[in-house]
């Protein structure tokens, strides 16, 4: 639906009437080479100092035993073979760059690492089990980078407890394995965290992992990598009551990044699954995410009561301090989907960018108590095959460009939209709400691809203009009046591709007559039931396009490049092709056993034909566009005033002051 912020008054009224690089250090890149800089699309540029590069040393987790110094912990005390290493109680301190191979059981035991600030330091796991009730168990106060190695075919177990008991110049230490130093993870063993009160795995500078089997339970955030977070490959499973995986660098435009190159990552997290402060990037990674309960729990607990603080918004529409965010996948500035294998279920947007967003590549499915897509900036799909199964609105953007791939989207609201402004309040049990980037013409722009839509509301929804020039679009579109199939505010032009719309009739528009590609409504005189197959043939009976709606329709605007002025045409209805197309829509076959609806004959490049009623009767154009009076419009509209018409709204719009849409929870987008 449209965004009450870019309505005009006359609209308003009619509405009523109807109802995470440079702090990430640019190591030389690995031998076998990391993906290359990526095409961050049209709203944004991935700063340059960004590195998504691994090190052959964090990719190689080898060492050896004859020049490490070898620790060994057990009820006895800690002993000590080699140099670099010193015993204080259940404490082991490592003062020096070198390979320290750590083994062993404490139920009170902490390794500490308190080197020179230019070493690095390698810790190799090889058997190690450690609690720590009041500090971290594995601490690294100073060096200049880590490498902990997990020895091949070794279990390795780190706890903590709920409350540290920390000395002053340890105040800020909050995870089980917390370093101040870049920390990087290989080696093909296993490592399991257990963080009873705080994060797992936290590094105040960069997160490194290319391998190793991780399981982390924490009751805070899972992994922390403050200015990135890079995975190349491994097995993570996460559990955590906050978020999965952060990089929360907001002082650097060159970090707070997360790069995820490979990997199978399973997340579930209370609040986002993966968040980062500026890019988060994913080109490989197989990523099974349940954020905030799923795309079932919304914003609302398991007894279904609003969660306190959930998606707290000032006046201005900025996200405040304590807002509670449960997003799939999230970016401060761009977020970037350029391969990998991605399931998503969150109870707030599936996949969110606060600025640009792109997705490139990849096998996608996303679930989501809000937005399947959102980007305050720009929205873009390129490639891929993306399928969303259940979300409020599938994709939105301020602008919404589609040139490639396949999408099949189940929306409850508007299936693809291009908005402005904010979104309103947290009412009615939506989790969240979602700002745009001031300015943009908010287009929605399809020019390739293969969208299918299942929509509740709007099908593409405009707040500018609807350009289709490429592609095929499918849409099943509204069932109640109050929406249509398509809606734009300023112009709706098709100049190529294919495109059938099919929804209700109360709100039906066609395209612009501004189009160059000739296009039709037909209005039917009677619903059309689901999955009846919608047939357009030429005068000998080839089929030009032929698909069946998932839901009933009585309004259906058809475009393809096959139509011309003047010629004649036989829509049918049900019946069945012999080529099965793509999703159930084909241009080839043959049609038997339909029954012939129609003769269409264009007489105009958007035609209206048939028993095309409601706003469609009047021109097809977006609302600014259709002459006629609002006292013409079906269903007896003319005198009632708007403050009467509450109870006849769809969507329990009763007592919605004006400009909320009411039978969206919670605002507009």
């Amino acid at each position: 639906m449209k965004k009450p912020l870019r309505r005009s008054a006359t609209f308003l009224s009619a509405l009523l009437l109807l109802w995470s690089l440079s702090g990430c250090a640019a190591f030389p890149p690995s031998e076998g080479g990391s993906s290359p800089q990526p095409d961050a699309g049209t709203d944004a540029e991935i700063p340059a100092g960004m590195d998504f590069t691994f090190t052959n040393r964090e990719l190689d987790g080898s060492w050896q035993e004859e020049a490490a110094t070898l620790i060994s912990f057990s009820s006895s005390g800690i002993s000590v073979q080699g140099n670099g290493a010193s015993v204080s109680g259940n404490r082991v301190t490592l003062s020096a760059a070198g390979v320290y191979v750590l083994s062993g059981s404490s139920p009170e035991g902490q390794v500490l690492v308190e080197a020179g600030a230019g070493d690095k330091v390698q810790l190799v796991l090889n058997g190690l089990t450690l609690s720590c009730s009041d500090h971290a168990p594995l601490f690294i106060r100073q060096a200049d980078k880590v490498f902990v190695t997990l020895a091949e075919g070794t279990q390795n177990v780190l706890t903590g407890g709920k409350a540290y008991s920390l000395p002053e110049e340890d105040g800020q230490v909050d995870g089980v394995i917390f370093s101040r130093a870049d920390l990087a993870f290989n080696g093909n063993g296993s490592l399991s965290v257990t963080a009873a009160g705080t994060h797992g795995i936290v590094s105040k500078d960069d997160l490194v992992i290319t391998s190793g089997a991780y399981t982390v339970t924490a009751a805070g955030d899972g992994l922390q990598g403050k200015d990135c977070v890079k995975i190349r490959d491994g097995s993570l499973e996460i559990q955590a009551g906050g978020d999965g995986i952060k990089s929360n660098n907001d002082e650097d435009a060159d970090r707070g990044f997360v790069y995820l190159e490979g990997g199978r990552l399973t997340i579930e997290a209370a609040t986002d699954g993966i968040q980062a402060e500026t890019v988060l990037r994913a080109a490989g990674a197989a990523l099974d995410i349940t954020a905030g309960g799923g795309s079932q729990n919304a914003s609302t607990d398991s007894s279904g009561s609003l969660r306190p603080g959930w998606g707290v918004w000032t006046s201005s529409g900025a996200e405040t301090a304590d807002s509670t965010s449960a997003k799939g996948m999230k970016a401060g500035q761009l977020l970037l989907v350029e391969a990998g294998t991605i399931v998503v279920d969150s109870s707030d947007d599936a996949l969110h960018s606060n600025g640009g967003l792109t997705v490139s590549g990849g096998s996608l499915t996303l679930a989501s108590g809000d937005d399947g897509i959102h980007a305050d900036a720009t929205a873009a799909v390129s490639g891929g095959d993306l399928t969303i199964t259940r979300s409020y609105e599938g994709i939105e953007g301020s602008d919404v460009l589609i040139s490639g791939g396949v999408i099949r989207l189940t929306a409850s609201d508007d299936g693809v939209n291009s908005a402005g402004g904010n979104d309103g309040s947290s009412v009615n049990g939506r989790p969240g709400q979602n700002t745009f980037q001031q300015g943009g013409s908010h287009t929605l722009r399809i020019t390739g691809g293969f969208l299918s839509v299942n929509a509740g509301g709007d099908g593409l929804d405009s707040n500018g203009s609807l350009f289709i020039e490429g592609g095929v679009v499918l849409i099943s579109g509204p069932t109640n009046n109050a929406n249509g199939a398509l809606d734009y505010e300023q112009t709706g032009e098709i100049s190529g591709g294919v495109l059938i719309a099919a929804g209700s009739a109360g709100m039906a528009v066609g395209l612009s007559a501004s189009s160059t590609q000739n296009s039709f409504m037909y209005g039917y005189s009677a619903d059309q039931p689901a999955v009846s197959r919608l047939t357009l043939t030429d005068e000998s009976g080839t089929v030009l396009l032929s698909w069946a709606p998932e839901k009933v329709y009585q309004n259906v605007v058809i475009s393809t490049p096959d139509l011309a002025l003047n010629t004649s045409y036989l829509l049918y209805s049900g019946g069945e092709v012999s080529d099965t197309g793509t999703e159930g829509y084909t241009s080839a076959g043959t049609l038997s056993g339909a029954q012939k609806v129609a003769d269409i004959t264009l007489d105009s490049v958007s035609s209206v034909l048939g028993s095309a009623g409601g706003m469609g009767a009047m021109g097809p154009g977006g609302m600014g566009n259709r002459p006629g009076s609002l006292d013409d419009r079906p269903g007896d509209m003319g005198g009632e005033p708007p403050e009467d018409r509450g109870e006849n709204l769809p969507g329990g719009m009763e007592g919605n002051p004006p400009g909320d849409r009411g039978n969206r929870p919670g605002g507009q987008a």
